[in-house]
């Protein structure tokens, strides 16, 4: 039959949630991912056990031929004084160092204690006592056993000594530009020579124009510093042995020379430079000469 009914109304609110259903099947494994960082190392394993010897290496060269002279049930054998021992195992093994370049004594001293008979001059020594290719040339007083070492510049002609500023002392270095004064052994022989000595002597000379040396104008306040080779300051005051030994520079303005010799502890010297703490002007004039260091 016809619907003959009214309109079609609005729809109704929707109805509550059903039930989940059944577990779907799993679906197919993904592409794999790139890679992760590297872990952690592990722990150290346990060691292998040894391996067999390897094959025996090639013959090595002859060895040098030295001279043995006996063997000392406590120090086993003693050695001569075959140059080749110093050149291969240094001057410690030699009985009697003879001061040559092939076999160089420890020093002067111990070249006088073993060749007292030996003139004063020009020697051969290796302070520091190993390899003998360091070995030093120097000069020795046999009678004395003192070693003494040339500077590499041993004079300074006159020059003006400008004061540069109000306090302190103008350093011979400062003006030159050659640096602290220099010998002829390198640092580290040096120190072994200083520490087979108890003490050490040298003589500085200056030259002179119109201007006194040791003090300032006759006075008692001292003119004249040393800058020695532990870095220590010393004049005339200082109580270390500084022996004047001539000074007509004091009778100012004259061109004369003075003269000082120091004795100090073995570590004090060399000299390494010269200082003046007075204002000159450019009548006045002062110039260098420095002797060997001698360590005894």
């Amino acid at each position: 039959a016809e619907y003959m009914g009214g309109a079609f109304g609005l729809p109704g609110d929707p109805g509550r949630v059903g039930p989940g259903g059944d577990q779907g099947d799993s679906g197919y494994p993904g592409p794999k991912g790139p890679m992760g960082p590297t872990g952690l190392d592990g722990e150290i394993g346990a060691m292998g056990l040894q391996g067999p010897p390897g094959p025996q290496g090639p013959a090595g060269p002859p060895g040098g031929i030295v001279s043995l002279n006996s063997r000392s049930r406590t120090k086993g054998f003693m050695f001569g004084d075959d140059p080749d021992v110093a050149s291969f195992l240094g001057n410690n093994f030699i009985k009697k160092a003879r001061g040559t370049k092939e076999v160089p004594a420890r020093s002067c001293a111990h070249l006088a204690e073993n060749f007292p008979e030996f003139a004063d001059g020009l020697y051969w020594i290796d302070p520091n006592g190993g390899r003998i290719n360091d070995a030093i040339l120097v000069s020795c007083q046999i009678s004395t056993k003192k070693t003494c070492i040339l500077p590499k510049i041993s004079s300074y002609e006159p020059i003006t000594w400008t004061k540069k500023s109000i306090r302190g002392s103008t350093w011979l270095q400062t003006l030159t530009n050659d640096g602290p004064f220099d010998y002829k052994i390198d640092p580290t022989q040096l120190n072994f020579l200083k520490a087979l000595s108890t003490r050490a002597t040298q003589e500085i000379g200056f030259i002179c124009e119109n201007t006194p040396v040791i003090y300032f104008n006759q006075t008692s306040r001292p003119l004249l510093q040393l800058l020695t080779d532990d870095d220590a300051k010393i004049d005339i005051a200082t109580r270390v042995s500084f022996k004047v030994l001539q000074d007509s520079c004091k009778n100012s303005p004259i061109t004369g020379e003075t003269k000082i010799m120091l004795e100090t502890p073995s570590q004090h010297l060399p000299v390494r430079d010269a200082g003046m703490s007075a204002m000159h002007d450019s009548t006045t004039k002062l110039g260098l000469k420095i002797g060997s260091v001698c360590f005894q």
